[in-house]
């Protein structure tokens, strides 16, 4: 039976096939545009959403660029499109006097089939009409969005049964946003977690206003800087190695700019602002924040990232730090793609931070000043930043990126981040998904194009950390390596082969001869291999399907862990109001250090990375409906089982049964 239902299936794909070459579609791209955005998280190691990447991908979704107005910078900002294309696009448009199509971007040098359709859902050219400022052109210039989700695991918790959550089972988000152009903004977010009480549990706002007569962008509320490489000030976003080795060495910086997703922590508030002056780039900032904070006494001792306040430990914690901050920037731009800058400020806290953190010392008052630069030419782009701090601690970051488009790139960067680097604001680089803090490293990452069917990337990262944790005040090393290869035999197919190895030397507990605990150096490996199978069947179907393997192990030990997972996912698109998608994914792991992730579409600006282990089966049914032209509607439901278990889940968040199910339903109302 299963034979001849799978000799059935080939069979409908075949003639699928066939029926859409004798419609000569060959040349022309997939619709499937989240195979681009799934390169950008795919790398990532954690299970979250709403996370402040998504959100910008999602608000370049809400608000594309429109290639005849918007500056290299902005460009750059485009999630995959390399500094050297974004200069080429802007060339480009001034050798044609502008843009008549989004299809004029493959006219561009280097802009490879791929990267076009990764960055076409944030690009537009815009009707010349529609950009005036007159009185009658003023609605057509005036948009108003909303967007409402709820999100509800269906099964019951503990902490709900027992009386330690709070509040409410559903989590609920609720954001406005108005802008004019895009010279102005106004945003509005509310947000509270399953077990949370109040629905402003979490609220931001901010109002934004750019090409005033003195500021060429203001910010009054809440918002987020992002300068140089990160060593001194950056937010929370971040592109994982996997999507782009190349690219992932060069932080692309967005200066000071609105503060629009749930990330509780990692903003600030107050007002913000940059104005120009020839080629000199002035920003000043002021905040004044409170942060959630594990207090004894009148001493910090931790700092919760989580901004969960559902049961009564946590919402003591609530708002418990205060933290104003002052600082300010220049920057000296020598040509358009050369500059140096020089950002500084001063961080007051209201009480001694003192957290459970190995690599920090007991401060007050936190002091940074760093100077960042950029040279870029034709086929190279040369950058650093490098900071220094109250404490009299220096480090940072220099590299170099090579362009060839669209044949090969390589890029090269050295990081060096000591322990008493305070920054509480930067954003280095990320190993493992972890911010790169008390170590030294040496990155290189590669992309070569042999043919127009093969692309191969990858990277090698030596990373040597000062001290290896709290209780082993002696260095530590490690390294890690990865390799892809992607085939595009035809334009309806792409194959997708991945290896990867990370080699880690830590501490591990032990027992001596007399029975007493000692903590030894091991080396920690993990082995990942991954197969991606991406099959486009006529202009409506989209078939997927992943095999995975993973192995955990130290060495001089015979015990090697495993891992493993396959899924296979199928997505319909009838028309472009319309989008159906359902994924089955099966995994089986010795352990949680040997679980396996797998990228997710969720609703609109929501992007999940679940971790999954045990042995089990994971399935969910996705559904995006654009009802009218102002309304969308966007469903999702995914289920896990477990067979290896009876409960899931531990503590408050434990669920007696081995199944976990959660309903998301989301609203999206546009008005223009």
């Amino acid at each position: 039976m299963i034979r001849w239902l799978c000799a059935l299936i080939l069979l409908v794909l075949c003639w699928f096939r066939s029926g859409t070459a004798q419609e000569g579609s060959g040349d022309r791209p997939p619709f499937d545009a989240d195979s681009g955005v799934e390169r950008l998280f795919e790398g990532e190691i954690r299970d979250e959403e709403d996370i402040d990447l998504a959100d910008m991908v999602g608000q370049l979704e809400r608000e594309p660029l429109d290639l005849n107005e918007a500056h290299i910078e902005d460009f750059e900002s485009i999630p995959g499109l390399s500094p050297f294309l974004a200069r080429g696009i802007v060339l480009q448009r001034n050798q044609l006097d502008g843009f008549r199509s989004v299809d004029d971007l493959l006219a561009v040098p280097g802009m490879s089939v791929e990267v076009f359709r990764s960055i076409r859902p944030f690009v537009v050219v815009l009707d010349s009409s529609v950009r005036g400022t007159s009185l009658k052109n003023l609605w057509k210039n005036v948009s108003a969005r909303a967007r409402i989700r709820s999100t509800n695991d269906l099964q019951t918790k503990r902490g709900f049964q027992d009386g330690t959550y709070r509040g409410s089972k559903p989590k609920i988000y609720q954001r406005l946003t108005v802008s004019y152009q895009r010279r102005s903004e106004a945003g509005l977010l509310l947000e509270k977690d399953q077990g949370e009480r109040k629905a402003n549990d979490y609220m931001s706002m901010y109002l934004r206003f750019r090409d005033l007569p003195i500021f060429s962008d203001l910010i009054l509320g809440d918002y987020q800087i992002e300068v140089g490489e990160g060593v001194a000030l950056w937010g929370a976003s971040g592109i994982s190695r996997g999507g782009d080795p190349v690219a992932f060495a060069k932080k692309s910086s967005r200066g000071i700019i609105p503060h629009r997703s749930v990330e509780e922590n990692r903003f600030f508030r107050g007002l913000a602002g940059t104005f120009e002056v020839g080629n000199i780039e002035l920003t000043g900032f002021y905040s004044r924040n409170a942060r959630d904070a594990n207090v004894k006494g009148d001493t910090v001792v931790g700092f919760p990232t989580t901004g969960y306040h559902r049961t009564l430990n946590e919402m003591s914690q609530r708002k418990t730090a205060q933290e104003k901050m002052v600082g300010g920037r220049i920057v000296y731009r020598f040509t358009e793609q050369a500059h140096v800058g020089v950002t500084a400020y001063t961080a007051d806290f209201d009480k001694l931070i003192f957290a459970d953190n190995p690599y920090r010392v007991p401060v007050q008052r936190s002091r940074v000043i760093g100077v960042d630069f950029e040279s870029s030419g034709e086929t190279v782009s040369v950058f650093g930043e490098w900071a220094h701090n109250r404490s009299g601690a220096f480090g940072g970051v220099s590299g170099v990126v090579l362009w060839f488009e669209p044949f090969a790139a390589v890029s090269f960067l050295v990081r060096s981040n000591p322990k008493t680097l305070l920054s509480a604001h930067g954003s280095v680089a990320h190993r493992g998904g972890r911010e790169a803090k008390n170590e030294w490293g040496v990155y290189s990452g590669l992309r070569v194009r042999p043919t127009n069917d093969v692309v191969l990337s990858g990277y090698f990262d030596l990373v040597r950390t000062r001290w290896t944790g709290l209780r082993s005040p002696f260095p530590g090393w490690g390294y890690e390596s990865f390799l892809q290869a992607d085939f595009h035999p035809r334009n309806y197919i792409r194959l997708s082969v991945r290896y990867d190895f990370d080699s880690q030397v830590d501490t591990h507990p032990a027992i001596d001869d007399n029975g007493l605990e000692f903590r030894s150096l091991v080396s920690r490996w993990k082995r990942n291999v991954r197969v991606t199978f991406i099959y486009e069947i006529g202009r409506q179907f989209v078939v997927r399907g992943r095999a995975e393997m993973v192995e955990v192990g130290c060495t001089g030990t015979s015990s090697i862990e495993r891992g493993m997972l396959l899924y296979h996912q199928i997505k319909y698109r009838p028309d472009r109001r319309t989008t159906l998608e359902a994924r089955v994914i099966f995994f089986d792991t010795d352990s949680f250090d040997s679980r396996v992730y797998e990228f997710e579409n969720d609703v609109r600006g929501v992007f999940a990375t679940p971790a999954l282990f045990g042995r089990g089966m994971r399935w969910y049914a996705l559904v995006r409906l654009k009802i009218a032209a102002f309304l969308g509607v966007s469903a999702k439901y995914a289920e896990t089982y477990r067979d290896d278990v009876k409960t899931m889940g531990s503590g408050a968040d434990a669920i007696a049964r081995n199944v976990r199910s959660r309903l998301n339903i989301q609203l999206d109302i546009s008005l223009h």
